[in-house]
């Protein structure tokens, strides 16, 4: 081998030693640093195996906080989303249940360990899941002045479902705001559905928007056809 092989050979060799060197380093800073303690805030929380049927309603907690133990640089150095707690919903019934938050599948490094969670535990509301039809009315701002208005919506009724406190207090629903001004002759509109409630959704999930058709007549040619029908009366 010529002579400025062996040298590049010896630098590889000399390098791969220093690097080694230098991670041993780190490695020996990292666990002859102080143990310390810090509080992670904004932790996610994830709710799983919600029962079939029911479905969490009212104030639902999404972070909680974490303390930690490890090397100081460690545990300042670990993001919040890696600390996700685990709400586990399974085999719990409708009503107000208490749920402790589980951190054992959390992949931490080896050198940091969860001294607490705070709050250990969550208190949550379950609600059975119900379904019911409603109408759906046209939202549209006022019309220009002498010109009376009349929608009709397709479909006419939709399906909604939700927490049954939810599904109970709704009547109606209405479509986004749409304006009618300058509008002189009958048009067809393709609109949103605006849903009042976060917890409210359509149950049919492929269907988002509903066609109005507006019709407009001036007041005038319509107090005409009105005195027009009257003098027939009349005449006969």
């Amino acid at each position: 081998m010529p002579q400025s092989g062996f040298k590049l050979v010896r630098w590889k060799v000399w390098g791969l030693r220093v690097l080694a060197v230098v991670l041993a380093l780190l490695i020996f800073l990292i666990a002859r640093q102080p143990t310390s303690e810090v509080r992670v805030v904004g932790v996610p929380v994830e709710y799983t195996n919600i029962p079939a049927g029911l479905e969490l309603t009212g104030d639902i907690p999404q972070t909680v906080s974490v303390r930690l133990k490890g090397p100081r640089d460690v545990v300042r150095g670990l993001p919040p989303s890696q600390l996700a707690v685990e709400a586990d919903l399974r085999d719990k019934a409708a009503g107000e249940r208490n749920v402790l938050l589980r951190t054992s599948n959390l992949n931490l490094p080896t050198n940091v360990e969860i001294s607490r969670v705070e709050p250990v535990s969550l208190r949550l509301k379950l609600e059975p899941t119900l379904r019911k039809k409603v109408k759906v009315e046209a939202a549209p701002t006022q019309a220009d002045e002498g010109f009376e208005v009349t929608f009709v919506v397709e479909p006419e009724m939709l399906e909604v479902e939700g927490p049954a406190s939810v599904i109970a207090n709704i009547t109606a629903l209405k479509t986004e705001g749409f304006s009618l001004k300058g509008h002189r002759e009958p048009f067809i509109q393709m609109l949103e559905i605006e849903l009042p409630h976060n917890g409210l959704r359509l149950a049919d999930a492929n269907v988002s928007k509903v066609k109005v058709s507006v019709a407009l007549e001036a007041r005038s040619s319509k107090d005409e056809k009105h005195n027009q029908l009257n003098e027939v009366k009349v005449k006969r």
